[in-house]
């Protein structure tokens, strides 16, 4: 892992993955707890893509870290964008972040 934006990649993978952790278990919006299917679904769009953003970042793979932008659009993008301002505005700079090493890493 030589170059700084394979660091900020796996930065922002690890960074969805903690955001996931929040949302689905210490949710500071609700005291509810997240039922089977939120679980499912943060599990396969959000923390699935994040740990194949690990890799990719370490392994410096442009086309990877695509795949794992565009995985993580929709589901990233909604929850960024469905309350305004809250902490999970967080899931777009790291959408941001994914984009932009994966073009960054495209350059190298």
């Amino acid at each position: 892992m030589k170059s700084k934006w394979s660091k900020a990649g796996v930065l922002a993978s690890v960074g969805c993955i903690i955001l996931c952790a929040m949302l689905l278990f210490w949710n500071p919006y609700t005291s509810t707890h997240a039922g089977k299917g939120t679980i499912l679904i943060i599990l396969l769009m959000l923390i699935l893509p994040a740990i194949l953003g690990i890799f990719a970042s370490l392994y410096r793979n442009a086309i990877l870290m695509f795949i794992v932008t565009i995985w993580s659009l929709p589901c990233g993008l909604y929850l960024a964008v469905v309350r305004i301002p809250s902490i999970w505005n967080l899931f777009g700079c790291i959408l941001i972040v994914y984009f932009i090493t994966a073009m960054r890493m495209r350059r190298e």
